[in-house]
Formats: structure tokens, sequence, C-alpha cells
């Protein structure tokens, strides 16, 4: 398959014109006390073959940001219906979110699990979404090109294989989707301090400039506040020298192209090109619970509108997402070798000298295609949903 304007697949058509390369119900909780309902939901059609999905809050208390970032999981392309479920004492208001849905096109429902209790409560929401399954058959479908594309790309577990075969080849992949008006997004400046000059050097006009600047700022006086930068156990063991060698490693998967600017949690690109994605809190600058990591990062970026993520991995990771698909991709022949019942692209043979950048992107666009036409990546083949929403706050100041 060559990168061209042809339509890859043959998506769902959206109200506000995207195309979705998924149907999904969304079953939506909206707080932890509720989640074992929802979950039990999402397993009887789970069960069945059903492309049902669940995600959710996990605190009592809210913000506006993750009030955003909910909102934009429920009316994300890949989702055609949504369901609601609700406690009944929570901050969250399950009803609000429900007539979000709606004015977005989408089937939609919301009840309180106080109502029914638990066994009342799943039996409802297998009620409803038998009702929607139904009722999304109808959505109508549309061709799918590059041009209708948004993916987000992440690199997790880095090695000495990653600057060098994986990321290089998903940054090629980002590259020749951009020439056919595709959309991408990245993150992880916190990982790489000293890029600075590199990536203000790619902002396409004086505000992405200025964006970008701020944003590097934010992340070296966050790792600066916590004592340390991120680079890890694993990463020293796997030939990462230094958190410099990290950074420059990390941001060749977004390839050479000019960045149009920052997007904040639960934001939507303004027009087509490449964007960084900006997940870390504004104020309150301590990790653990705030700090988003690999699972987290990647349902982030499909709250952005991300129709599937690519995740390359050094050291090996077996983690995938609710709504948007994760497509893995390894530069490293063992990693592979030890995983491939996990990982979908093998990048290795860049390292080795088998296969070539242009021909590992290939190999990626063809599996994008795949999966955007229905096919499942290795992730959903074995279950995997990880996408945890940490509670970032993001200022409106900032």
């Amino acid at each position: 398959m060559k990168f061209s304007n042809e339509p890859i697949a043959t998506g769902y058509l959206r109200q506000d014109g995207r195309v979705g390369i998924r149907n999904t119900v969304l079953v939506l909780y909206t707080v932890n006390c509720c989640a074992t309902v929802a979950w039990r939901i999402g397993e009887h059609f789970q069960k069945l073959g059903e492309q049902v999905d669940v995600i959710g809050n996990e605190s009592c208390f809210d913000n506006q940001v993750m009030i955003k970032r909910l909102l934009a999981l429920t009316a994300h392309p890949n989702v055609g219906a949504v369901l609601v479920v609700g406690h009944g004492c929570e901050f969250i208001q399950p009803e609000k979110i429900c007539d979000f849905s709606r004015e977005q096109g989408r089937p939609a429902e919301w009840f309180w699990d106080q109502d029914f209790g638990t066994t009342g409560s799943i039996e409802q929401g297998i009620e409803y979404v038998n009702q929607m399954l139904e009722e999304i058959k109808s959505v109508p479908r549309a061709p799918f090109g590059l041009a209708d594309l948004c993916v987000g790309v992440r690199s997790g577990g880095m090695d000495a294989f990653s600057g060098i075969a994986s990321n290089p080849a998903v940054g090629l992949f980002c590259d020749l989707t951009l020439e056919q008006g595709a959309t991408v997004l990245f993150s992880q400046l916190a990982e790489a301090p000293g890029m600075k000059d590199a990536i203000i050097a790619r902002a396409a006009n004086q505000n992405a400039a200025h964006e970008l600047a701020d944003v590097c700022d934010k992340c070296v006086d966050f790792c600066e506040n916590q004592g340390f930068y991120p680079i890890s156990r694993a990463n020293v063991e796997c030939g990462i020298t230094t958190i410099e060698e990290k950074g420059a490693a990390a941001m060749r998967i977004s390839g050479t192209s000019k960045i149009e600017g920052v997007l904040k949690i639960g934001g939507r690109a303004k027009k087509t090109g490449l964007w960084y994605a900006d997940f870390l809190q504004d104020d309150h600058m301590d990790a653990g619970f705030y700090a988003s990591g690999d699972a987290s990062e990647l349902i982030e970026l499909v709250a952005l509108g991300a129709h599937l993520t690519l995740f390359t991995t050094g050291a090996g990771h077996i983690i995938g997402n609710p709504i948007g698909p994760t497509v893995k991709i390894t530069g490293t022949k063992a990693t592979y070798e030890r995983l491939r019942d996990d990982i979908d692209v093998d990048a290795s043979g860049v390292a080795d000298g088998t296969k070539t950048l242009e021909a590992v992107a290939g190999e990626i666009l063809d599996t994008v295609a795949f999966v955007a036409g229905g096919g499942k990546t290795k992730g959903e083949l074995n279950g995997h949903d990880e996408g945890i929403i940490f509670p970032n706050y993001q200022s409106h100041r900032v």
C-alpha cells in the first residue's frame, strides 16, 4: 500500500463530519462507586464479541478538565452510542453528559445505580446497550483515507534501539501521512529536557513557538521540582545512557514536520497537521497520581481525537486502549520474539540492516489500514483496555 489520498477503509460517518474506524458503545461511569456495575455490563457484551468499551472517572470529586475529557470521549468518532452509569451522590452529573452525547448525534442513556441496586443496574444497563447496538447498525458508512486519520504516537520502555529503529520508522510514517492531510499528536517533552531549541525550531508559526517554549519550560520545572528526570532503571539496563539520549530518541517518533501548536487535555486540533499534546498539570507540580504514564497518556491521545495510537516499545509492553486501538511496534528483535503475540509490527530489521525505514513505515501503513478496516490489533485480540484517566488539572489561565 502506498501513501496516497485513496481510501484505506470504510468508516462510520458522524454528525460533525468526522469518520470513525469503530462503532463502539461506550459505557462511561462517573465515579469508582459504580465502576463494578459498568464493567459487568461491558463484560456481558464483550463475551459475546460485541464492540462495547468501558472507562470512567475514579474520584467522587471533579474539575472542569475532567468534565472536558469525559465529554470528549463521548463525542469521539469511534463512539456510536453512550451509556452513562452514575452512582447518585457524586459531583459529576450523568444526565448532563447524556444530554451532551445526544447533541453530538449519539444515542445516549443514563441511570443511577442507587435506584436499582447491583443486579438491577446491570440488567438495566444490558437492556440499554442491547437497544443501542441495534440502533447504531444504521450509522451511515463513508470512505476513510489518510486525510481523515488522526493518530497519536508515543514511545514507552525505551531502549538502545528505540531511537535507531522503531521511533524513526514511526516518525517517517507521520511525515508521509501528514503530507496526505492527516493529523498527528505527540507528547513526552518531560522526557526530553535537552530538546527545547530543536522543538521550537520546528514551530509552524510564532504562536506555536511561544506555546512550545512554555511547555518545555514547564516540563523542566516539573522535573526540577521532583528532583529527577524520567529515565528509569529499565531504560539504563536496556542501553539508554542519559536523559538527553532518551529525549532525542523520544522526539524522533514525531518525525520532522512543522508543529502547528499545543493542545491541552480534552481539546481538539483546529486544523490538520502535527500537534504537541500537553498532559502535564499547570499547577501542583507533584508526581504520582497527577503525572501520566504510558497507559494514561495513550487514552489522553484518544480523548484528543486519535482514531488509534502507535506505541513503540523497547523493553516490551502488552497494554492496549478502549475506544482507540493501540498498535504496538518494537525495534528490538529479542522483544518481538518474546512478545510476538502482543506486538503488531517488528521494526528490528532497521537495526540489523534487513529492512529500511521506508519499508517499516509501509508496514505500519498496512497495519493502520487493516485496523481502520475493522481488523483487531494484538492488544484487542488479547482483551487489553488499560486506559487510565488520571485527574490532571490544567488552569484556564495558562
